[in-house]
């Protein structure tokens, strides 16, 4: 980790100092419209959002780090055309305001934010893509296995101690037409007569242990694609046809 020593293109900013988060400006895109606020009330709202605000207090710190790099590097790349980042989850980063939440939760969150003040995550003196979540279910996935691109600083490794983790495993039960229904919008040439026991044909895994390929009514489906049709959280998966 370093602190940046120059503006991120395109952002307001003063020179790298004690208060780097504070000097920052942006505009983020919220429900209610455009609004401009420091980078440090911005990361106070994306903690507060992303992370209990009881967990230790290295975690926060660890967040807080993830969470500046992740919101620089989207600002380079100039997603939004009104706005330098969203208060969306699934777009940028989740983002709450200070007043849903107690004052001694907000106040760990501000603790954390300001003792890694500037810190951000590089690769090379540039940004990383800090991509960041819950629980890996034991194993990270290669940005390549997710993104098809590949990152030098985004490989599968080991992550023990997850089985705590409170969505660590899920058990989604759906009918039988309805899952075929879901695979023929998709796959219209998929064949799925007969018993569903036969639909599940090879498959092969990626080096996280997820689903890379599985073949269903004779048609490959990706694991990112299975995935994202039944709503899952990852292409960890089991199916138990019956």
């Amino acid at each position: 980790t370093h602190r940046p020593t120059s503006a991120v293109p395109h952002l307001q900013t003063l020179a790298a100092t004690t208060n780097f988060d504070g000097a920052l400006v942006l505009r983020v895109l919220t429900e209610t419209g455009i609004r401009e606020m420091s980078l440090k009330d911005y990361l106070v709202g994306v903690l507060l959002a992303e992370m209990p605000a009881d967990f230790p207090e290295q975690a926060l710190m660890a967040q807080a780090v993830a969470s500046r790099t992740f919101t620089l590097r989207q600002a380079e790349k100039e997603k939004h055309s009104s706005a330098h980042v969203c208060a969306q989850s699934a777009c940028c980063q989740g983002w709450r305001e200070r007043w849903e939440y107690d004052e001694e939760s907000v106040n760990r969150i501000c603790r954390a934010v300001e003792q890694t003040d500037g810190l951000v995550l590089t690769y090379n003196g540039a940004l990383i893509e800090a991509t960041f979540f819950s629980c890996s279910g034991g194993q990270t996935e290669s940005a390549v296995a997710v993104w098809g691109g590949e990152l030098p600083y985004l490989q599968s490794v080991s992550s023990p101690g997850e089985e705590d983790a409170e969505p660590y495993e899920q058990s989604v039960f759906l009918e039988k037409e309805y899952f075929a229904q879901l695979l023929r919008n998709a796959y219209p040439e998929i064949n799925l007569s007969g018993s569903p026991v036969g639909w599940f044909g090879a498959v092969s895994y990626t080096e996280g242990g997820g689903i890379d390929c599985l073949f269903i009514g004779g048609v490959p489906v990706t694991g990112t694609s299975l995935r994202s049709l039944l709503g899952l959280a990852s292409t960890n998966i089991t199916v138990e046809p019956s």
